[in-house]
């Protein structure tokens, strides 16, 4: 779509405005066509409160479509692994004799049980399963995956689970096996999903993940000791770490198809090839971008389903990133409030910690931040006495300046200049990360959605944008405020990173033309045949366009950031590839309109007739694309 050119002499937005708005582009006050809003006033309650972190309107027409009996024959990306490890265990436990001691309920008695099948094997007493090796490689790879990640590999609890792991496989990998007419008679503890994981035998060996020669015997922990039924509640942090692993390698397809794009450009010119293969190229990447979008919604709606507590970016972000502080609102809750009542601490603070987030990267104006009273509201929860109250309040403001360091906007830069000063004078060692920002994701594990590309600067700038919708009539369209989220106007080859650069291409103008699209467009006047496939984007688009107050999805901070790393991707072929994208879709719309004019000359008929009606039926579909 073309952005409507800005008039000459426009007088600019008082003071009282920006003040009113806050961070948030301001608005202008302009009427739209009679009858254009399509908003309804129970959206937002639909969705749920900001603050209470409820479930997507859609997560239940989810839940349904993949009904239990389909869950159970297909996995979830989060559960074939702790599934995996879980038929690992009850394995060792029921080849092991009751006579061998130990606490079968806890990770510990792996250990001995491989220790026991190690000296049964030698005397010709014991023969392994095979197929149990391969949940085994299943549950080391992916626990190893999250444990190399920037975030380490979870509590003391989880990394003695996988060197007990990673110890079971050099001692049980050199045991004798069960031949292939064994199989049969050991079905009780046959994995049915092993012809979906032969694919693991082709992965490369990696020899940190699987030592090829033995380690030292795991000390049990019986401080940390997990037992076997906590595993698929306790996996939290290794989910979100998987989690966060798929979105970058999804952004790294996106990001390929795009740089393709833009290395084919200058190929098709040299061979005088039409420039119809430019837009199939072009219409490619957006077909599998969609597809990655796709693949994160359901991603992020089975991680809320595996943890009903995480139903918020910002409670994952938390639980990540703010391990230390977590551990502080621990300790003045347990010294000086009563959590008796409470059924799992830990859980209750990661769900503040996170709401503590969300009212940071909302705007002030926003009417739906509730950063006056979430910490109350805690205290009051979990009993917290006045002393621990302003304790936590400390604790909170915090993690305001922590947000400002992390995602700054271009209007907070004397705070953040202060804050990064008195910052090196604390955190010396953390110089880095104070100067740069962006840092809560590290570049070297993520690289598509971290550091120059951090998307959790789209998310804060969305969340930001919500305000805006919040604060805007249904008779009115925003007027963004030029200039506050960057130099303006937005000039092709210019950019050379996602964050900065592209701000205000972003909250200038792609952000306001959607809101007015999914607004007053077709697109948010008309539920399309299977939208929520062809028009992923969109539909998310949709309904936050409905419900502003509600907490930004991953799933559509994905679709936006994918976007922009599109955009940055083409930035050099940006006019080239427009200007041949516009010309192919020009003679197309102009055929259209040639066999319109065709088929109203023909003769007056009932078959003509007939055609005609369809044809016009057709044309006005496709009216609106060439208004986009």
């Amino acid at each position: 779509f073309k952005m409507p050119q800005r008039k000459k002499g426009r007088q600019q937005n008082k003071k009282k405005n920006k003040k009113k708005n806050g961070g948030a582009p301001p608005i202008r006050t302009r009427q739209t066509p009679s009858g254009a809003s399509n908003r309804s006033g129970g959206s937002a309650a639909k969705l749920g409160q900001c603050l209470e972190g409820q479930r997507p309107s859609n997560f239940n027409m989810y839940i349904d479509r993949r009904r239990q009996d389909i869950q159970d024959k297909c996995p979830s990306f989060y559960l074939r692994y702790k599934e995996a490890t879980k038929r690992f265990m009850d394995y060792m436990i029921q080849k092991t004799p009751k006579y061998v001691e130990g606490n079968r309920k806890s990770v510990n008695f792996i250990v001995v049980a491989a220790d026991w099948m190690a000296d049964s094997a030698t005397s010709g007493n014991f023969v392994l399963n095979p197929s149990i090796l391969k949940d085994l490689k299943i549950s080391i790879r992916m626990r190893s995956k999250a444990a190399k990640s920037s975030f380490g590999g979870g509590d003391a609890g989880h990394e003695h689970l996988l060197s007990c792991l990673v110890y079971c496989w050099t001692v049980l990998v050199s045991l004798p096996q069960l031949r292939d007419e064994d199989k049969k008679e050991t079905a009780t503890a046959a994995n049915r999903f092993e012809v979906l994981m032969e694919e693991e035998e082709e992965e490369e060996m990696d020899e940190n993940m699987f030592p090829s020669t033995p380690v030292p015997r795991p000390k049990p922990m019986p401080e940390v000791a997990l037992t076997i039924e906590e595993l698929k509640t306790a996996d939290d942090r290794t989910d979100i770490t998987l989690f966060l692993l798929n979105l970058n390698g999804l952004m790294g397809m996106v990001r390929n198809h795009y740089e393709s794009l833009c290395i084919s450009l200058p190929t098709l010119k040299s061979m005088d090839i039409h420039n119809s293969a430019m837009v199939e190229a072009t219409i490619e990447a957006a077909v599998a971008t969609n597809m990655a979008i796709q693949q994160v919604q359901q991603l992020e709606m089975e991680l809320q389903q595996q943890h009903p507590h995480l139903t918020t970016p910002y409670r994952m972000i938390s639980t990540l990133v703010l391990p230390e502080i977590t551990k502080d609102v621990s300790r003045v809750v347990r010294e000086q409030g009563d959590s008796t009542d409470i059924p799992s601490l830990e859980k209750e603070i990661t769900i503040f910690l996170g709401d503590c987030l969300e009212c940071n990267f909302r705007s002030r104006s926003d009417p739906f931040n509730d950063m006056d009273t979430v910490v109350k509201f805690f205290c009051t929860k979990l009993k917290v006495n006045e002393h621990g109250a302003s304790e936590i309040q400390e604790i909170c403001h915090k993690i305001q300046n922590s947000v400002v360091l992390e995602a700054p906007m271009p209007y907070e830069m004397q705070l953040t200049r202060y804050l990064r000063k008195k910052g090196l004078s604390q955190y010396p060692d953390r110089k880095d990360d104070i100067l740069k920002g962006h840092s809560w994701l590290m570049p070297t594990m993520l690289p598509n959605i971290a550091g120059d590309r951090s998307i959790i600067h789209t998310l804060r700038l969305i969340q930001i944008f919500g305000a805006t919708i919040a604060n805007v009539a249904d008779d009115k369209f925003i007027e963004p405020k030029r200039g506050l989220f960057g130099p303006t106007r937005w000039c092709a080859g210019r950019a050379t990173k996602i964050y900065g650069d592209l701000d205000e291409l972003f909250m200038s103008d792609i952000l306001p033309q959607w809101f007015l699209m999914c607004r007053d467009g077709i697109i948010g006047k008309v539920d399309l045949p299977r939208e929520n496939e062809l028009l992923t984007l969109f539909v998310l688009m949709r309904q936050f366009v409905k419900a502003p107050g509600s907490p930004v999805s991953f799933s559509l901070t994905f679709g936006l950031h994918a976007m922009l790393t599109a955009i940055l991707e083409t930035d050099k072929i940006f006019n080239e590839s427009l200007e041949i994208n516009e010309t192919i879709f020009n003679d197309y719309f102009q055929q259209l309109e040639d066999v319109s004019y065709s088929l109203g000359s023909e003769r007056d008929t009932e078959l003509s007739k007939h055609k005609n009606n369809l044809w016009t039926h057709n044309m006005t579909m496709v009216a609106f694309l060439k208004n986009f």
